[in-house]
């Protein structure tokens, strides 16, 4: 199995994980140039959650969550921006614009099913 393969795999238990917590999934693999959002969704208590998924089969030589750095949080909080800035997210979002969080879920797939994390407010991203 490939990585895309796998990198599907994950975004889907990742979208069923923040569905059965309430989430409403918004888009999913939403594109702008070379951006690119996992998941964007609202949670329970209406925060817009822009969640990036990370997906790795076990065994693992390093938490995926340590993929996710400096340079990436940009992308993703620029990405994030053209999408609030959308057609798409004026009409999904009815002009409102929530509180924005960004997280990120890892999915860690292995000989006995997956193992999903979900770190909420996981970062802030600065522009510097």
């Amino acid at each position: 199995m490939g990585t895309i393969e796998t990198g599907r795999i994950g975004e889907n238990l990742a979208a069923e994980y923040l569905t059965a917590h309430g989430h409403t999934i918004l888009e999913r693999n939403w594109r702008h140039a070379h951006l690119e959002l996992d998941i964007i969704s609202l949670d329970a208590a209406g925060e817009l959650r822009i969640v990036e998924v990370k997906t790795r089969r076990a065994p693992l030589t390093a938490d995926p969550v340590s993929n996710i750095t400096h340079s990436k949080m940009t992308c993703i909080a620029k990405a994030a921006a053209a999408w609030l800035h959308s057609p798409s997210a004026r009409l999904k979002l009815a002009g409102a614009v929530p509180e924005v969080q960004f997280d990120v879920i890892t999915v860690v797939l292995g000989p006995d099913g997956a193992e999903i994390n979900y770190y909420q407010r996981a970062y802030v991203p600065m522009f510097l």
